[in-house]
């Protein structure tokens, strides 16, 4: 952690951290990490599959492979630079896996039902956080560490170029976004910009430098959106896959994947490929119109 420090964000090192201590360290705290074999790392991989979340559901396979991550840096830090003579993590089976990591997504029309709900939240910045995520796809800390000198009502446009972190003990960080193409700009909808014009103007003097949301946060939203969502009858979703829920509106508005990745900040286009998720409503026309083929109607899916 001592060398890591200096090298990542807080919120990184804070996340390697908490799995270090409540996965790593209670298995293996006590043994010399020299003194650690293939199979010690093969029992470990055991229990950690036995465990439950605090819903009673065994672990995600994302989070698995986000476990095995942690120690697998572990011991390669400790190969490339301590001395340690094997890596004993070159000679086990991976843990967890991201390929069949489900996320959910809503409509437009499910969305639209949240949005109505989170009108009467008697926090109002709910409902603008709420429009801007699912309308632009930002990431939650982005939209947190907008300040309206990023916001170009006239252009219509935000100006991506931060990200808010707020540490476990309580301590705000405005940091670089996620990844080098997170620094980018949006254009939006003309009602948006109406939006975000009025969400500015609820306060009694906002400067150029002040965060927008300064009222509300990654917590008090995601409490807000379920509640919404249960009213509406809509299912929940977590706050990322507002992301989700953008690349896949876009997806089907037939927007081509590499400008959908320059919108959404992906590293590559594969990445956007993966948020992209196939509406339900899709896959029946699709359906319905390999049916008319197969009958030699006229089922055109070009």
């Amino acid at each position: 952690m001592r060398d890591l420090a200096p090298t990542i964000k807080v919120s990184s090192l804070e996340n390697k951290k908490q799995i270090i201590e409540s996965k790593i360290l209670p298995y293996f705290g006590n043994k010399e990490i020299s003194r650690i074999l293939p199979r010690d790392i093969i029992q470990w991989q055991n229990v950690m599959r036995s465990l439950k979340s605090n819903k009673g559901e065994p672990f995600s396979q994302g989070y698995l492979k986000s476990i095995h991550n942690q120690i697998v840096a572990l011991f390669s830090h400790a190969y490339r630079f301590y001395g340690l003579l094997d890596n004993p993590m070159n000679r086990v089976p991976a843990l967890g896996s991201a390929v069949d990591v489900k996320h959910d997504i809503w409509t437009e029309e499910e969305y639209q039902k949240v949005a109505e709900e989170l009108m009467g939240d008697p926090n109002p910045y709910n409902y603008y956080a709420g429009e801007v995520l699912f309308w632009t796809g930002l990431r939650i800390g982005e939209l947190l560490a907008l300040t309206p000198e990023d916001v170009d009502l006239e252009n219509r446009t935000i100006t991506v170029s931060k990200n808010y972190y707020k540490g476990k003990d309580g301590t705000e960080y405005i940091t670089t976004p996620k990844t080098r193409k997170g620094n980018r700009m949006i254009k939006i909808p003309e009602f948006l910009a109406e939006e975000l014009k009025e969400c500015m103007e609820l306060y009694y003097d906002i400067g150029p430098h002040d965060r927008i949301f300064q009222t509300t946060s990654k917590d008090v939203f995601n409490r807000a959106k379920d509640k919404a969502a249960e009213k509406a009858g809509v299912k929940r979703i977590k706050i990322h896959e507002f992301r989700h829920s953008h690349a896949s509106m876009l997806t089907d508005m037939v927007i081509p994947d590499n400008a959908i990745a320059d919108r959404m900040g992906h590293k590559t286009v594969r990445m956007t490929q993966y948020y992209s998720h196939s509406y339900a409503k899709r896959q029946d026309e699709m359906a319905d119109r390999l049916e008319q083929i197969h009958k030699g109607g006229e089922g055109n899916v070009g």
